[in-house]
């Protein structure tokens, strides 16, 4: 399920998927042949475009391969969202900047990259805590390592194998019994509070980077969305 919908793989197969994935990303090359700009600046956006691809595979992989790797501390984990969350977060600032030939534009573009960062381990908490079609617990039944796996195992390191037992089950293995008892764990841990801690620590840095002193224009677009994230998560009544 991906946001209360079946996902691609799940309702046409995974060959239709990956076909899907390519055309998408064709087509967003194509999109960049269309702006009517200069042939250096156009193939400035295709490399931008590019290397964003290329910094989000390699995270996905990282993430795909932290629990098989038991790659299960803060470092891996960051790494692995930096490339998956935060370079996509960061290429439309920088395009546009870009688009304009601002000489800051990678620079102006860090506060955008955190901000992935931010979106990734508040997507984490809402899986687990969340209600809706952002609750459920389909990372635990992915057996995906997250924030709040990577934050509870700082926290209690004791609880490595039974965490472990967990993730390493197949998704029709893993049953309300097991997410109620992960979700009561992390409470008691203090993981949650960690990751919320975490969440609202990147975004102070986002809203008082020093970037936004080159393009001040750029710091309520930044806070908007930062608010935009946090909604949700203050709404769970777990701040920090």
């Amino acid at each position: 399920m991906r946001r209360g919908l079946p996902a691609l793989w799940a309702a046409q197969g995974m060959p239709q998927a990956i076909a899907a994935g390519d055309l998408l990303l064709a087509l967003s090359t194509l999109a960049v042949g269309e702006i009517p700009v200069g042939g250096d600046l156009r193939w400035a956006l295709a490399r931008l475009l590019a290397q964003a691809t290329a910094d989000a595979a390699r995270g996905q992989s990282l993430e795909l391969d932290l629990r098989p790797r038991r790659l299960l501390g803060w470092d891996a984990y960051l790494r692995a969202v930096d490339g998956k969350a935060g370079a996509l977060f960061a290429l439309p600032v920088q395009g546009a900047l870009a688009l304009c030939r601002h000489e800051r534009a990678a620079e102006l573009a860090i506060p955008f990259r955190i901000l992935g960062t931010l979106y990734q381990l508040r997507d984490d908490v809402l899986d687990l805590y969340g209600t809706g079609i952002e609750g459920g617990g389909n990372d635990l039944r992915e057996g995906r390592v997250t924030a709040l796996v990577v934050a509870h195992l700082e926290c209690r390191p004791h609880d490595r194998d039974w965490l472990l037992a967990i993730l390493d089950r197949p998704r029709e293995g893993t049953g309300e019994a097991h997410l109620a008892m992960a979700s009561r764990r992390f409470e008691e841990s203090g993981a949650l509070a960690a990751v919320v801690e975490r969440v609202e620590k990147l975004a102070d840095t986002v809203r008082q980077h020093p970037a936004w002193v080159h393009a001040p224009g750029l710091a309520p677009l930044a806070c908007s969305v930062v608010e935009d994230l946090l909604g949700p998560v203050a709404e769970l009544g777990y701040a920090a």
